[in-house]
């Protein structure tokens, strides 16, 4: 590595002046956990990888005081429940969560209407599912897969 001459106040130069080191040529990584596709993705109960997946339960909390909940319902339950369809949405799309990820899940469950809006075999199967999801992966992977990825990416 270069350092400053302290008395001539100009950098030196490293070793490479003498065995002069050149650019690096193009690299391919091929490492196991590289992303390359969307296969994975249309499977069921494999989860959704994507950028920066924590930052849906950040947005997620954020609508805590927009969601209508029915008796019995948790928010903790419901704020996993959205983020997990939230992180395949973005993940199909390649890209990290937004807000708008946060948005399409809660209505996609019908958290944003009021409860004699939601049909009521919506509002019996979200129950169903999203009870104690906040501590059950494999539930959380349940509410993700109740939509195929066309569904997800529609809008």
């Amino acid at each position: 590595m270069s350092q400053p001459s302290k008395a001539s106040k100009t950098v030196r130069t490293g070793v490479s002046s003498f065995f002069p080191i050149p650019p690096p040529s193009y690299i391919i990584t091929k490492r196991p956990a590289d992303f390359t596709g969307s296969d994975s993705l249309s499977e069921l109960g494999v989860g959704a990888p994507g950028p920066d997946q924590g930052y849906a339960l950040l947005l997620a909390k954020t609508f805590e005081d927009r969601w209508i909940l029915d008796k019995g319902e948790d928010v903790h339950d419901v704020i996993v429940g959205v983020a997990a369809v939230a992180c395949k949405r973005a993940a199909l799309l390649k890209r990290a969560p937004v807000v708008g990820d946060i948005e399409f899940a809660s209505r996609l469950w019908g958290f944003l209407e009021n409860a004699p809006l939601v049909p009521a075999d919506l509002l019996d199967r979200r129950k169903l599912l999203f009870n104690g999801a906040a501590h059950d992966y494999y539930l959380q992977r349940k509410i993700v897969d109740q939509f195929s990825n066309e569904a997800l990416i529609a809008a």
